[in-house]
Order: structure tokens, then C-alpha cells, then sequence
């Protein structure tokens, strides 16, 4: 994982979205209100440990 990345905790997968949940005060600014949207999302590595999206601004969560 990338020396910015930022975990994020139990993150909620709902439709074409992402939930992130509220307190975990790492919030990617791809995603106003705690939620990331499929549209600002580059790529997703499922099988890194922690799982990684990297969002097309750059920001891994």
C-alpha cells in the first residue's frame, strides 16, 4: 500500500457506490459526504491486503 494510502474500515458496497462510514476521518476528497461513486473510481485491487481502490484523482482507500 502506498505511503498515502488511507484505510478505511468496513466500507459499504451499494450499487454503482461506495459507502464510507462516518468517524474514520480519512475520507478520500473523491468522496464528498462518505460516498465514492463507480464515476471517480480508476481501479480496484480486491486481493491486496488491505483491499485498495484508487480513485481517478490518485487517492487510494
Amino acid at each position: 500500500m502506498g505511503e498515502d494510502a488511507r484505510v478505511i474500515s468496513d466500507p459499504l458496497f451499494d450499487g454503482d457506490r461506495v459507502r464510507l462510514p462516518e468517524g474514520d476521518g480519512a475520507l478520500p476528497d473523491a468522496a464528498p459526504g462518505g460516498v465514492l461513486c463507480a464515476s471517480a473510481v480508476r481501479e480496484a485491487d480486491p486481493s491486496a491486503i488491505p483491499p485498495e481502490i484508487r480513485t481517478r484523482s490518485g487517492e487510494i482507500v
